[in-house]
């Protein structure tokens, strides 16, 4: 039983779910024979699971109880029967603790687990899976009585007085001296670890002991440059035992020396954090002080810490936003993340927090800014899935980094996600377009007129037919493009396009063509399906747009790419090609009520060939029976 002013959170999802795998493999071992398939597919789920588990944590420890596990300073629920019965069979078999290290694999767990289940006396560990008994730690009396024997200086004492306050005191008074201070951790870690958890009065007494240490001491006990080792042990099991006043005292003294490891912001954070721990957010605050004390166990290496000041900003912000404090030091943490390019990070933790959270509010008004915005576009490669989700939050403001780099940008794929992004601004992105096209390289007016084109309406001050006499086709195409899609303009810029040489701007014009041919551009379009040495595709598309023209010429044409020539060919079909074809679909959909083709479409749908039967099949469907020419 445990005093009731002192309750720890309960296990995370995560790690619940790995005790459930331990609790389940457990039973199987019991259960099943040695070397059953089932107990390698559970060890192998099980070596998965932890492999996520480790993959930010050097080590994982799970203290046994008589009726629950402890991890991480949280607690599994003693009614929760398949956890429970983990605990009592871990118990029985004399483990106090088990701890999991990195490249944990299945035979690990087999090896360690499997006389354990089994009742087997042998205690197995493996170098990623280390198993702590009962029987290597002195009884909790006992290890009062040796610490107060080694404190006092009085080795012939035989009773323990279980006083902290004249243990702190004498500590105070103890000279400094590296060998005995190591030698101290011990001892309070053997102090704590057997407290018993039904037993108040041990868990009182260690606490007491704890909020007795003196500051001095502490500060010399947990300061850089001692054994990290000793000092990860001492950690690790005080952490279950502190309040949070005593946490924050803890991590105060550890930060000193440790900057690195967590910044005075962060330290800010965390002290208004331990100010609510009787809320009702209070389980979240223990949680949160916990795990940032256990980020301190070792190794305290170098390379750790550059590690964790990577990771530093991150941290405060998921603190600030579980507690609901915001300070300087929170949007300083994501200014730093942004700095640093860690945006999409920045962007993942902010879309976990409703949007009326007041704390995400003011974040979301810090990121969602075009220097933001800008931090992405510097970058290489840029990410464009933040972009996606920057713009157009971060404002018509961030418009104007868009276009830089729509302007210089060299990869087609970034240039089309800028302009689907540019474009999202609507009629608003038009001025600061126009206002840049002037001057510019055709690569840049080619960009900022394909935008133009996006957009619901062309500024009005723009005339698009001054750029149909470019220098550059590229430039020219996207003129003529857009004079294709205003009412007012298509028929020029179409007769423009017929008259280009460039391929893609012909293509445009024969494509819209097909919707609806001006009669005063049919001469000019047969013209071009004259040129033989027109690509035979660009020469179907002009059939396509002629054929429904109600014209006698255009009939005459048609027949013309349909039918054999010479007296040889009398009643034969054309060789097949794009162009025949083309024609054949056009007299069939829209002359097949004609006299002069009713004939030649029999005798196309007689054919062995099935892509000149397809061509000659009429449609399904009709709204009206063709042009009405004259035979």
């Amino acid at each position: 039983m445990r005093a009731p002013t002192e309750s720890r959170p309960s296990a995370s999802r995560q790690l619940a779910e790995l005790l459930l795998g331990l609790a389940g493999l457990m039973h199987r071992l019991r259960t099943l024979p040695p070397g059953h398939p089932a107990l390698a597919g559970q060890a192998l789920a099980l070596e998965r699971a932890f492999a996520g588990a480790l993959v930010d944590r050097e080590r994982l420890v799970m203290e046994v109880g008589t009726v629950q596990l402890i991890v991480e300073g949280m607690e599994t629920n003693p009614d929760y029967e398949p956890l429970r019965d983990l605990a009592a069979d871990l118990r029985q078999a004399g483990i106090a603790a088990l701890e999991f290290r990195p490249g944990l694999t299945s035979t690990d767990l087999l090896d360690a687990l499997g006389p354990l289940a089994n009742g087997s006396p042998a205690v197995v560990s493996t170098p990623a899976l280390l198993l702590r008994t009962i029987a290597s730690s002195p009884s909790e009396e006992g290890a009062w009585l040796e610490l107060e024997r080694f404190v006092l200086g009085e080795p012939w004492r035989t009773q323990a007085e279980r006083d902290p306050h004249e243990l702190g005191l004498a500590l105070e008074l103890d000279p400094p001296d590296p060998v005995r201070d190591v030698e101290l951790l011990g001892l309070l870690v053997k102090v704590i670890r057997t407290r018993d958890a039904t037993s108040p009065l041990v868990s009182q007494g260690a606490l007491d002991l704890l909020d007795a240490l003196p500051v001095p001491v502490l500060r010399r006990l947990l300061a850089p440059g001692g054994d990290p080792t000793v000092q990860g042990d001492f950690l690790r099991a005080v952490v279950p035992l502190l309040t949070p006043r005593l946490a924050l005292r803890f991590l105060e003294l550890l930060a000193q020396g440790r900057e690195g490891m967590l910044s005075p912001g962060a330290l800010r954070v965390l002290a208004r954090l331990a100010l609510r721990a009787d809320e009702p957010a209070g389980a979240v605050v223990r949680r949160a002080l916990s795990e940032e004390l256990l980020r301190f166990v070792a190794p305290m290496e170098p390379a750790a810490g550059q590690y964790r000041v990577a990771l530093e900003p991150e941290r405060v912000l998921k603190l600030a936003l579980e507690s609901s404090i915001l300070e300087a030091g929170t949007l300083a943490a994501a200014d730093r993340m942004i700095v640093r390019r860690q945006v999409p990070q920045l962007l993942a933790i902010l879309e976990t927090v409703p949007r009326e959270d007041p704390v995400a509010s003011a974040l979301r008004d810090r990121v969602y800014e075009p220097r933001t915005v800008r931090v992405l576009l510097d970058a290489s490669p840029i990410d464009l899935d933040s972009l996606d989700r920057l713009v157009p939050a971060a404002g018509i403001e961030a418009a104007p980094a868009l276009l830089d780099t729509l302007a210089h940008s060299r990869e087609r794929r970034v240039r089309l996600r800028l302009l689907d992004l540019l474009g999202r601004y609507g009629n608003d992105v038009g001025p600061l377009a126009l206002e840049r096209v002037e001057g510019m390289p055709w690569y840049v007016q080619r960009n900022l007129l394909a935008l133009l084109g996006r957009i619901p309406d062309m500024p009005r001050e723009f005339r698009t037919a001054s750029y149909f006499g470019h220098r550059d086709p590229r430039v020219r195409h996207e003129a003529i493009a857009l004079a294709v899609a205003d009412p007012e303009l298509r028929e020029r810029g179409l007769a423009e396009a017929l008259n280009s040489s460039y391929e893609p701007t012909l293509r445009l014009a024969l494509s819209a063509l097909s919707e609806r041919c001006p009669p005063d551009l049919v001469p000019r379009l047969m013209t071009r399906l004259g040129d033989a040495t027109l690509d035979p595709e660009l020469r179907a598309m002009a059939v396509s747009a002629l054929a429904p023209v109600s014209d006698p010429v255009v009939l005459r044409l048609l027949r013309r790419l349909v039918v054999a020539r010479g007296l040889a060919g009398l009643g034969r079909l054309a060789p097949k090609s794009p162009p025949m074809l083309a024609a054949l679909r056009g007299l069939a959909t829209h002359w097949h009520s004609h006299p002069k083709v009713g004939a030649l479409l029999e005798t196309a749908r007689q054919s062995r060939d099935t892509d000149v039967q397809a061509a000659a099949r009429p449609p399904g469907r009709r709204s009206g029976s063709g042009p009405r020419v004259a035979p």
